[in-house]
């Protein structure tokens, strides 16, 4: 039986504290849930961490994520006068 909203929102609140979901994590949420593909695409600050974590912790497998964390990171770098956060290559 798949996990339901109800599942993740216990998770929120076992893990992380929070009494609900932004509308959009709950969409995206729900349809994780549901079996879907989907692909989120969040504003930064919009909680999408929680779209992948939050269902991972509610199923049982192998949770897959593709993430942009090293193309922010560059941005971030940028943004912060070059000061580099990441690391390039196999130097």
């Amino acid at each position: 039986m798949l996990p339901t909203l109800g599942d993740a929102t216990a998770a929120l609140r076992r893990f992380y504290g929070f009494d609900a979901f932004r509308p959009m994590q709950r969409r995206v949420i729900h349809a994780v849930l549901q079996g879907r593909d989907v692909l989120g695409v969040l504003p930064t600050g919009g909680g999408k961490s929680l779209c992948y974590q939050v269902p991972a912790l509610c199923t049982d497998g192998l949770t897959v994520v593709f993430s942009p964390l090293v193309s922010l990171m560059k941005d971030e770098r940028y943004e912060n006068g070059g000061a580099s956060l990441t690391r390039q290559g196999n130097r």
